[in-house]
């Protein structure tokens, strides 16, 4: 990786079939497949200048963005309804002439009043985030469990069942690097070489994937403290952790899971130290998100894999009722930990029955 290799938007967004939803959280599920509304009929009010309300569906759309792309093959486009943030697509030749690698991203437009640092030393954070894209590692088998290698069910995205579990993996290969408090684009690393023979299956491949997104952190994130030995999180912190995920969802929807700031972490973040008697840092906690597996922890499987789909459900003119989009419990409590670590992983698949 050269210093500032190119960061690209995502991977070739994909959307799973809402019908992943159906059987979780039953009364959520009927409410997403009955209530789907047709998007002319969506119209969003927004503040005029002389405070009376437009009904335009689209008043940012128009606007000249302060971010810029950085590379030909990136195109930025206003988003329509959120000045604060930008439509992004990286649109990448394949070098062997097989086709077209495209990743779509929503990024953060740089903030207008926000003052240039006067030294070169500060907080970053990366879209998408970089750890969250690895390869999941394959859970040890409990109770004589099997487990299928990656299949491809798409272009870019892989799919791997453990009994009657799924789990599904998409790469990323453009890696974007934000300042962390003006929200200036500074740069985009694109793993044009790791696109080729995309293998998961593969450890080589998969370790070469691996350290590429190392080496962007060690070098260019601002978070990144070098770990000598792996800290297994305690009970009280996984409790402390999704108490503080069920507080963020019954205050701000499910949707809003779709994205979650680090400033929007941060009290769960603060909440778990307490708890654990440690100093973890962002990184730790955002790892712990994007692991979580069926076996491990349900609910945050759940979340990971299908939060992106409700959340284009619900732009697209689809309504939840209030009780369905601000649960007082997503995360229930039987999957809250009780012993010690090492046994989480027994616990049962999530109950598919409403209620």
């Amino acid at each position: 990786m050269t210093p500032m290799t190119r960061l690209p938007p995502s991977a070739e967004h994909q959307h799973q079939s809402m019908e992943s939803w159906r059987g979780f959280k039953g009364s959520l599920t009927t409410s997403i497949l009955t209530t789907h509304q047709p998007m002319e009929n969506k119209v969003q009010s927004v503040e005029g200048s002389e405070g009376e309300l437009s009904d335009d569906p689209a008043p940012y759309i128009d606007r000249e963005l302060i971010n810029k792309p950085r590379w030909p093959e990136e195109n930025f486009e206003p988003h329509e309804t959120d000045v604060t943030k930008i439509r992004a697509v990286f649109h990448l030749k394949l070098t062997d002439g097989s086709g077209w690698y495209t990743q779509r991203d929503i990024l953060p437009e740089q903030r207008q009043s926000a003052e240039e640092d006067e030294d070169n030393d500060h907080n970053t954070f990366f879209v998408p985030e970089l750890t969250a894209y690895k390869v999941p590692q394959r859970p040890k088998a409990e109770n004589g469990a099997t487990y299928s290698p990656w299949t491809r069910v798409s272009t870019w995205r892989w799919k791997r069942t453990a009994d009657d579990e799924t789990e599904f993996w998409t790469p990323k290969f453009a890696f974007r690097r934000f300042h962390a408090r003006t929200h200036k684009y500074e740069g985009i690393y694109v793993g044009e070489t790791r696109i080729k023979n995309i293998e998961p299956n593969n450890k080589a491949w998969v370790s070469a994937y691996h350290k590429w997104i190392d080496q962007i952190k060690r070098r260019s994130d601002s978070s990144w403290v070098h770990e000598k030995r792996r800290d297994h999180w305690t009970v009280p912190e996984i409790c402390a952790m999704y108490n503080g995920i069920n507080e963020f969802v019954n205050t701000n929807g499910i949707d809003a899971y779709h994205g979650i700031s680090n400033v929007s972490l941060q009290p769960t973040l603060d909440a778990i130290n307490a708890a654990g008697n440690k100093n973890r840092g962002m990184d730790a906690l955002r790892g712990q998100m994007s692991s979580a597996h069926e076996l491990k922890n349900t609910s945050m499987a759940y979340l990971r894999e299908n939060v992106r789909d409700l959340v284009k459900y619900l732009e697209d003119g689809g309504i939840l009722d209030d009780e369905e989009r601000f649960p007082e419990k997503f995360i229930p409590e039987e999957e809250f930990p009780t012993a010690p670590r090492g046994n989480a992983r027994r616990l049962g698949n999530k109950n598919t029955s409403s209620g």
